[in-house]
């Protein structure tokens, strides 16, 4: 069996974003850091921090900015903050 190569499957990519529009789309009223510490809990390895995952949960509410407020495509999740 020399030459052979084992076979490697390809991990599959974890999608943070989809993640996220889960939750958020599961919990719409609940408080950006509660929904950031069940994010850490369930995925430590994706959401190292609390600050990470509440970094992320803002993103997709649009609220980050201007800026990075116009990037996103979905504006499903945004909370009224023009």
């Amino acid at each position: 069996m020399q030459g052979v190569k084992p076979v490697v499957k390809k991990k599959q990519a974890f999608d943070r974003a989809t993640v996220v529009r889960e939750l958020l789309r599961d919990h719409p009223e609940a408080d950006t850091r509660t929904l950031a510490r069940l994010l850490h809990e369930q995925y430590p390895h994706e959401f190292a921090t609390i600050e990470k995952a509440r970094s992320r949960i803002r993103y997709q509410r649009g609220a980050s900015g201007k800026k990075k407020r116009n990037g996103i495509k979905d504006k499903e999740h945004f909370v009224n903050y023009l």
